[in-house]
């Protein structure tokens, strides 16, 4: 059974990718962010602001993957970060004013 659910893991990995790349990006934002940031900006458009590790869940990408992500989108200003207060070991996440005007682009309200 787990040869099948491979197989089928695999059909599905290479569907996404297709699709990814198909899906038309604006050249200027497909050379400025990549296909994760563009994943996280997406989702902290439609859900709003969300836990760092949520947002992992979110779009299916691992822990330390994320934090690479979401540390580099703080760094470009698409985002901002801060400690939740109701538990400090965890980071809340929401779109920027520059986060919030690219991915607007694609998604208008």
């Amino acid at each position: 059974m787990v040869k099948e659910e491979l197989k089928l893991f695999i059909q599905l990995n290479r569907c996404y990718d297709s699709v990814h790349q198909s899906i038309g990006l604006p050249q200027k934002l497909k050379d400025s962010i990549t296909p994760t940031e563009f994943e996280i900006l997406e989702v902290l458009l439609h859900k709003g602001e969300m836990h760092q590790q949520e947002i992992g869940l979110k779009i299916l990408k691992s822990k330390g993957n994320i934090s690479l992500v979401i540390e580099a989108l703080g760094k470009k200003g698409l985002i901002n970060r801060h400690r939740c207060p109701t538990d400090r070991r965890q980071v809340l996440c929401s779109l920027s004013e520059k986060g919030r005007a690219i991915i607007e682009e694609i998604f208008p309200n």
